[in-house]
This record gives C-alpha cells, sequence and structure tokens, in this order.
C-alpha cells in the first residue's frame, strides 16, 4: 500500500487564492477538506431550492417572471478559507480529465475574482509538467504568480 504526500511549505503564506479539484479526483482536496472541515464534501451534496408550487402559482396569477438564477452542474464553489489557511479563498473547480479545458477554467475563474496571484493544487491524473503544457498563454498576462502543488507517492 502507498500513501500521498505533499511538502507542508505548499501551506505556506503567499498566494491568496489557491484551486483545487473536486475530491473524487484529487488526494490533495480531500486533505485540503480535513482542514477546512470537510466544507467542500457539504458542497458537493448541497442540492439547490427549487422554488415551491405555491409561489410558482402566485407568480403566474400576477405576471411574474422569475429570473433564472440556476447554475450549470458541475459548477466551481468558492469557499473562504482564511480562517484555515493563510490565504483568503478556496475554489474546487471540477476536473473532467481534460489539463487544457481545467487550466483555461483557473485563468477565467482567476481574472473573474481579479487575483494575480495562484496556487494550484494538482487533480492526481494531471502532473505540472502537463499542466504546464495546457496552460493557455493567451490572455495569461495578467496572472503574475502561479505556485503548482502536486502529490507525491511515499512507499
Amino acid at each position: 500500500m502507498s500513501f500521498f504526500a505533499f511538502a507542508q511549505e505548499s501551506l505556506k503564506p503567499g498566494c491568496p487564492l489557491w484551486f483545487v479539484a473536486q475530491p473524487t479526483v484529487s488526494q490533495l482536496s480531500r486533505k485540503i477538506d480535513w482542514y477546512l472541515n470537510f466544507q467542500i464534501m457539504k458542497s458537493e451534496c448541497r442540492i439547490a431550492k427549487t422554488a415551491s408550487v405555491e409561489l410558482e402559482q402566485i407568480e403566474e396569477a400576477w405576471g411574474i417572471e422569475r429570473p433564472d438564477l440556476s447554475v450549470a452542474s458541475p459548477a466551481p464553489v468558492l469557499i473562504p478559507s482564511h480562517a484555515y489557511f493563510p490565504n483568503k479563498q478556496i475554489v474546487i473547480l471540477p476536473f473532467d480529465g481534460a489539463g487544457d479545458h481545467w487550466a483555461e477554467a483557473i485563468q477565467n475563474t482567476a481574472r473573474g475574482l481579479k487575483e494575480t496571484r495562484i496556487r494550484i493544487f494538482l487533480p492526481d491524473a494531471l502532473t505540472s509538467e502537463e499542466f504546464k503544457r495546457s496552460w493557455p498563454k493567451k490572455n495569461s498576462a495578467f496572472i503574475e504568480e502561479i505556485e503548482l502543488v502536486e502529490r507525491k507517492v511515499v512507499p
């Protein structure tokens, strides 16, 4: 049986925004989730609420149109983590097995959050070299610092 580890210095201060994949594809996410008091696992179990039948009837009777605020699944989850880690927030960004899609989503999310320094905890199936090859060069000038953390197998 092999165990995994990651360098404890990867939890040091520096980057205010951290990215992780969902726990099903990342042992690092499961480890970080322990420190977050299982907020990542709880977020995966969340079911979006829907409007009641009574509310829909009232809206129809009064001619009120409610805007569609639904979120596509799987969607990124933003967790404020300053109480647990030396950063501001962690984004759980679903990983579908394609490094180029994941890297592009990281860029778009960082740009939307206006963060220029990011730390990325790579999913188990993605090495740092693969991630570097898939990182989109176009529109990446706004990111000043990227730190990659990958798991290490300990025999």
